[in-house]
């Protein structure tokens, strides 16, 4: 349960963030229409079809795609090579960033 809950939480304020702090950037907490919009964007800019901003959005989210592909490849090889505790180095990496972090208050 409390998992759970704390994947909830988690995923709840990785939307949060990318919706308030990083609008200018990708979504990375909705991949499946991230990767949607980008197959639509291509097609059209294969086609001759697209406008400069179709095309600044292909730019925009490719990065986070191939991000996204190349983590995902890295954990299923990460937990076929050393089970659960693969996870240790995401978290690792976690905590080291959040130390880093200087603490932000609202204004």
């Amino acid at each position: 349960m409390a998992a759970g809950l704390f994947g909830a939480a988690g995923m709840g304020a990785h939307s949060a963030i990318s919706r308030l702090l990083l609008a200018h950037l990708a979504p990375t907490s909705m991949m499946t229409g991230n990767v949607t919009q980008v197959v639509i964007d291509t097609v059209d800019v294969l086609r001759g079809a697209a406008d400069g901003a179709t095309r600044e959005r292909c730019v925009k989210f490719f990065w986070p795609l191939l991000g996204f592909a190349a983590g995902a490849i890295l954990a299923a090889f990460a937990y076929l090579a050393v089970g659960f505790a693969a996870l240790a180095v995401p978290l690792a990496i976690l905590l080291v960033l959040i130390a880093l972090e200087p603490a932000r208050l609202p204004a």
